[in-house]
């Protein structure tokens, strides 16, 4: 094969100035275009805001069965006092009502039991939901997140050591 050093030098050159010329032009076509913002930003504040709604409607069914709780907790509990009691306007009780003939009090406390276990559990996801979307958002859209904060700066948020994480969740 007869191939000069000259020849493949010049196509080596050749071949980085069409290179740093293609870069040069990528850059200038980057200044100029405003960066996209992408469309998942826009429904991240909607599922941030869905999220928020149904963390609220959790928390207000959890007040309500913690009240039941704290009621069927006491030594005396008569079925025809617990008819009576009110919980923001409405039958605490309504199962009594409802039902025929009317759970006893131990069989509501064992399903109230479990009902703020299904309750906490889901009150947990949603807020790790809420906090992972948050986290996108002011990643991607900080200028739409940061009224979500109140006033904490976003710089002063900063990473959570995995231990901790995993100390938090149980693990």
């Amino acid at each position: 094969m007869d191939v000069r050093l000259n020849q493949m030098l010049q196509t080596a050159e050749k071949l980085v100035r069409e290179r740093d010329q293609n870069t040069q032009a990528k850059a200038t076509v980057a200044k100029l275009e405003p960066a996209p913002t992408p469309d998942f930003t826009v429904s991240l504040t909607a599922q941030f805001q869905n999220i928020q709604s149904r963390l609220n409607e959790l928390q207000r069914q959890l007040s309500r069965e913690q009240a039941k709780l704290g009621i069927l907790g006491e030594s005396s509990t008569d079925t025809e006092i617990l008819q009576e009691e009110k919980y923001d306007g409405q039958a605490l009780f309504p199962e009594l009502v409802k039902i025929v003939p009317p759970p006893k009090p131990q069989e509501i406390l064992l399903a109230t039991q479990s009902s703020i276990r299904v309750l906490v559990e889901e009150l947990r996801k949603k807020e790790v939901e809420g906090e992972n979307i948050l986290s996108l958002g002011m990643i991607l859209a900080p200028q739409e997140f940061s009224g979500k904060l109140g006033d904490l700066p976003v710089t002063s948020l900063r990473p959570i050591p995995e231990t901790t994480i995993k100390r938090l969740i149980g693990g």
